[in-house]
């Protein structure tokens, strides 16, 4: 009975990857590399145990211990899980968790050594899932984000944190600047040298020093401003703007290669390429030559 009703489960929690946060995917996904990195060599069934643990122990079992604790089940206001009903689901969580770091039972529990074989069958399917929670695509494809995003944008985004999330956020900014950021003209520097230190929450709240936990987990909305943007007048006028780039775009793509305007743009040109453009332009300057010596009021200097 107990297999039946944990392969109940296992067949739920493998079929869940829909159901999981990106964010949560994204950190199996950047464990899984850094270990490899960190550790080349290592057998894959190895890191898949310590995703395992992330994505099962982290995120699943405590949810199924618990499950009237996470709204998993609704329960009468007067009717609470009985002692039964919660051993059976430790049981149940303790076979998935043994299972998913490839456990088995011994002499301590001599009783369910039977299940060793069965514990084996269920981390076979616990490697795959746990692999496929690895294969996720990366960020900016999630978010579709592209080096042209920020100019594409009509309204200024917006983030929500808590006040705790925006002193943690500081405080890891700080403390791993220069892993993330290790170009020296990244603006990140500058932006972390201005802020100085993480603000104290009573900063923050503009209050006494002792403040309540509850504050803390209060969400404020911030509207994200670039501070290295052109000034405001430079880009004022956004029809020329679009002008001249659609003029810029027409003289460069007869000389670039892509399925598409972002592959264009991204895929490296050649020297080839970088000879018929610099042809296109001298060609294009003699035209406009020609033009004003027939007609000097052709010259936009004569404006």
């Amino acid at each position: 009975m107990l297999q039946s009703a944990t392969l109940v489960f296992l067949q739920r929690i493998c079929d869940s990857k829909s159901l999981i946060p990106y964010g949560f995917l994204y950190i199996a996904r950047t464990l899984e590399r850094t270990l490899l990195e960190v550790f080349p060599g290592t057998p894959e069934k190895d890191v898949l145990k310590v995703v395992g643990h992330l994505v099962y122990y982290q995120l699943i079992n405590s949810a199924i211990v618990a499950p009237d604790a996470f709204d998993i089940v609704t329960l009468p206001a007067d009717r609470n899980l009985s002692n039964e009903q919660r051993r059976n689901l430790a049981s149940i969580a303790k076979i998935l968790q043994f299972a998913a770091s490839k456990k088995g039972f011994g002499e301590e529990s001599q009783h369910l050594v039977c299940l060793n074989p069965f514990i084996v069958e269920c981390h076979e399917r616990f490697k795959e899932f746990f692999r496929d929670c690895c294969d996720v695509e990366d960020l900016e494809e999630h978010f579709s984000v592209d080096p042209y995003s920020e100019a594409k944008m009509r309204t200024e985004p917006l983030v929500y944190m808590t006040l705790q999330e925006i002193i943690d956020t500081h405080n890891l900014l700080l403390q791993y600047e220069d892993q993330i950021a290790p170009n020296a003209m990244d603006h990140l520097h500058e932006l972390l040298e201005d802020l100085g230190g993480a603000p104290t929450p009573a900063q923050l709240l503009g209050g006494d020093q002792d403040t309540p936990v509850q504050l803390l987990q209060m969400e404020v909305c911030l509207a994200l401003e670039n501070k290295f943007s052109a000034a405001e007048e430079d880009t004022s006028d956004l029809g020329k703007l679009l002008v001249k780039t659609k003029e810029l775009l027409v003289v460069l793509l007869p000389f670039l290669q892509g399925d598409d305007l972002l592959q264009a743009l991204t895929v490296p040109d050649t020297p080839a390429q970088q000879l018929l453009y610099e042809e296109r332009l001298r060609k294009r300057d003699r035209d406009h030559m020609q033009l004003v010596s027939l007609n000097p009021l052709c010259d936009p200097q004569s404006w």
